[in-house]
């Protein structure tokens, strides 16, 4: 069979992703059936599957092989196109024990008549040819489904099945965007485990160990979904390259694992479902129900970016604590937020930032001190893309919150609209 190089090198970058942090020798099964193949992988925490369409060569056959997927990856390097270099199909034969893969790079070049003129055909182009410059062929051997037990987890699975809905189950179709986009988003969320999606509560939250995110998710036919973040983000690079528009989301029966599938069944993962810790939710809700005063400070999205770094530029120690106080000038009816900081010896920085609009009356938030990690601000606030940032203190007896959302600007009447990511951080 002959495949293109780029379906190949992307379901082995795909499979060096979802497997990277594994020391040992990792495997893959190919499954090849005349002009198609199947790149499979499974373990206990993931399971893969892409398929490959080709164009079928004289000896094709119908067969199973277990590949290094290593291996396998750094010989396909040995086609990467490069500059003005292409490659054509890369034909897959069995040689002994090995698969031999083989094709040729080449140059497009012009083609000229008898005179020297370029031709130009019917539709007006300049006609070009291919102009073989090299050739390449390698081996990569190959083991027997039925060789060693190693094996056994990546060639019994049911890949099969990936692609299926389960008795009164069927599959969920959501956008694309919004459901990859999403989870892209929580898995910046500094020192998370896990990222869960709730269609109940309308949202997609990250629990991280020195704040909580939260997503807006309004999709209440996806099924309540929690992953692991290491796992998501390898499901996140893997989908974002897939051309489709939605995917296809299904939770097992069993509640044990999510099935994401693209739009024309090629692609398909199961990852294993991590529950959040009670305490991890017990967090969020305390975030949640922790009353907010009137104060609503909407600061450019730009401009607060820039007030972070700033303070990060002047400090001396990541994790400490700056102090941020917020005051109100009554005769310019504005609102600001001031950061000091005092560094070893003589050395003391002031940064102010205005608020563009502020809500509420000034004495529910003039005077209001806060201690902020920037650090862990500058972390918490990296997935926002509006061009607002809203702000909002929360207070209990014990200790003070900030709660930070993006929001989004009616580009017509300039009114503040919906909000969408929200960060909760102790303050």
């Amino acid at each position: 069979m002959r495949l293109e190089y780029a379906d190949l090198q992307s379901a082995f970058d795909d499979l060096r992703k979802l497997t990277g942090d594994n020391k040992q020798t990792v495997y893959a099964m190919l499954d090849f059936s005349d002009s198609d193949m199947q790149v499979c992988y499974s373990d206990p925490n993931i399971t893969y599957n892409r398929k490959l369409y080709g164009e079928s060569e004289e000896g094709d056959t119908t067969f199973k092989a277990i590949v290094d997927i290593k291996l396998m990856g750094s010989r396909l390097e040995l086609f990467k196109p490069s500059g003005n270099i292409h490659i054509a199909p890369i034909s897959i034969t069995i040689s002994g024990d090995s698969l031999e893969l083989s094709s040729n790079k080449y140059l497009m070049v012009a083609n000229y008549d008898d005179n020297g003129e370029l031709i130009v055909g019917e539709d007006g182009q300049y006609q070009v040819s291919n102009q073989k410059g090299m050739e390449v062929n390698t081996k990569v051997r190959f083991y027997d489904v039925s060789s060693n037990v190693r094996f056994s987890a990546t060639t019994r699975a049911p890949y099969e099945l990936l692609y299926l809905p389960e008795e009164g189950n069927d599959f969920v179709t959501v956008q694309k965007s919004e459901f990859i986009g999403t989870f892209e988003r929580l898995i910046k969320t500094l020192d998370s485990p896990v990222c869960a999606i709730s269609p109940q509560m309308g949202m997609a939250f990250a629990p991280g160990k020195s704040y909580v995110t939260k997503d807006g998710f309004t999709n209440v036919d996806v099924p309540a979904i929690s992953l692991s973040a290491t796992l998501t983000g390898r499901m996140v690079e893997i989908f974002k390259k897939d051309s489709g528009d939605a995917v296809k989301v299904l939770l097992t029966n069993d509640k044990r694992f999510t099935k994401v599938v693209n739009e024309d069944d090629s692609l398909a993962v199961m990852l294993v479902n991590t529950n959040p810790k009670q305490s991890e939710l017990a967090t969020l809700m305390s975030y949640e129900q922790t009353p907010c005063n009137k104060a609503r400070l909407q600061f450019n999205r730009e401009m607060f970016v820039n007030l972070v770094k700033m303070v990060l530029s002047v400090m001396e120690n990541g994790t400490a604590a700056s102090k941020v106080q917020f005051q109100y000038d009554e005769a310019e009816d504005k609102m600001t937020m001031l950061v000091n900081r005092r560094g070893s010896g003589s050395a003391e920085d002031a940064m102010t930032i205005i608020a563009e609009n502020y809500s509420g009356e000034p004495k529910d938030i003039e005077g209001v001190t806060l201690n902020v990690v920037f650090k862990v601000l500058d972390q918490a606030i990296s997935p926002f893309a509006t061009p607002v940032i809203e702000m909002r203190i929360g207070e209990t007896p014990n200790t003070k919150i900030m709660r930070i959302a993006e929001i989004e600007r009616n580009q017509v009447t300039q009114e503040m609209t919906e909000e969408h990511m929200v960060v909760y951080m102790c303050a």
